[in-house]
């Protein structure tokens, strides 16, 4: 599968963009420099195992933004490349609608997506404005509190906009 599929330059290209890659090799080493960390890896592994299910190798899991299975693979013929790479294009699309729904509802509920001066983003809703700083919460309700200036020029804009419309509302 790796040397078929997910070491070729188009699903490399393909995915770039579109997919967070993480690959779990179960098969550790016996000995691990850090006795510690061997340990807490092979705990890690098999919660992951347990989580998707994983019964064989290899299975490829696709999980949506929201951390929802949207589809499984477990097993792989060799010649089969091109139906494997169809298959996770269509799950990756699957993925994407449900996302959309998902972030549709929250919009309507006052979520939009934040933007920092380096680019990261974060689904969240403003709960708190103060000079200099803004408080965030995400969907799962984790609050979190930055410096104004550290938002992109149109998040300060949009703050902006929203505090003088309060303000507007509140002279009234």
């Amino acid at each position: 599968l790796s040397n078929e599929l997910f070491s070729k330059s188009e699903f490399d290209v393909w995915a770039r963009d579109r997919l967070v890659r993480l690959r779990i090799d179960s098969a550790l080493p016996d000995r691990e420099p850090n006795a510690d960390l061997g340990i807490r890896k092979k705990k890690y592994i098999e919660q992951l195992k347990r989580r998707y299910d994983v019964h064989g190798h290899p299975t490829v899991v696709l999980v949506s933004p929201r951390g929802a299975v949207v589809k499984s693979y477990r097993g792989y013929r060799k010649g089969n490349s091109d139906y494997y790479f169809g298959n996770i294009k269509q799950a990756h699309r699957v993925a994407e609608r449900e996302y959309g729904a998902w972030r549709e509802k929250l919009e309507a509920r006052g979520y939009r997506m934040w933007q920092s001066r380096d680019g990261r983003k974060l689904l969240a809703k403003l709960i708190r404005y103060q000079p200099g700083k803004v408080t965030l919460v995400d969907p799962d309700g984790n609050r979190g509190t930055t410096s104004f200036k550290k938002l992109c020029d149109a998040d300060q804009a949009w703050i902006m906009l929203e505090k003088k419309r309060y303000e507007e509302r509140s002279n009234r």
